[in-house]
């Protein structure tokens, strides 16, 4: 729940409040179970790599790139330590996107473009609005007039923007996806 209301509290603009709303979910861990929460259809259960995923996309709304690589690091590392069939797709993919993102805001295009390799593998169907939100955001990002004219970062955006359009929530409606606040 903390890690839900840290985003939320980020997305208000309380970096301060976001920051220990981040602190009180690393501390919690996966002990405290809330059945209202957890249990019922799960959507709120958050593995710790989903932690990791979602306090480093709280860190990029609070414009603190280093600790978001960290946290998609981290996140990506504890994906790699589960069998292959208990991977979480949007999960990594999520968590790649956030490391892209960071890499762009420390001036590292190539970094950005390898940490994409593994958004790139998800296919067009299993494209969730995180992940859309996520690429659109890195988009925005890269069409910034520093970046016009510039090969790579034109080609990227091309390429996230090729991507999202063959996603279900671009195809429900291109705004709609862009609007929601994502897992």
């Amino acid at each position: 729940m903390q890690a839900i209301k840290a985003r939320a509290h980020a997305h208000l603009g309380d970096v301060i409040s976001a920051r220990r709303a981040i602190q009180l979910a690393g501390e919690e861990g996966q002990a405290q179970r809330d059945e209202l929460h957890d249990g019922v259809g799960g959507e709120f259960a958050f593995t710790q790599e989903r932690l990791a995923m979602s306090t480093s996309t709280t860190a990029l709304l609070v414009g603190d790139a280093a600790q978001a690589e960290s946290d998609a690091r981290r996140a990506l590392e504890l994906i790699k330590q589960r069998p292959p069939e208990g991977q979480s797709s949007h999960v990594r993919a999520s968590a790649a996107a956030d490391l892209a993102h960071a890499r762009l805001l420390a001036g590292d295009v190539d970094g950005a473009a390898e940490a994409l390799t593994a958004v790139w593998s998800v296919p067009a169907e299993a494209r969730k609005t995180g992940i859309i939100v996520r690429t659109a955001r890195i988009a925005r990002y890269l069409a910034r007039p520093e970046y016009h004219g510039a090969q790579r970062p034109t080609t990227l955006r091309e390429q996230i923007e090729e991507y999202n359009r063959v996603s279900p929530p671009h195809r429900i409606g291109p705004h709609v996806g862009l609007l929601a606040i994502e897992a």
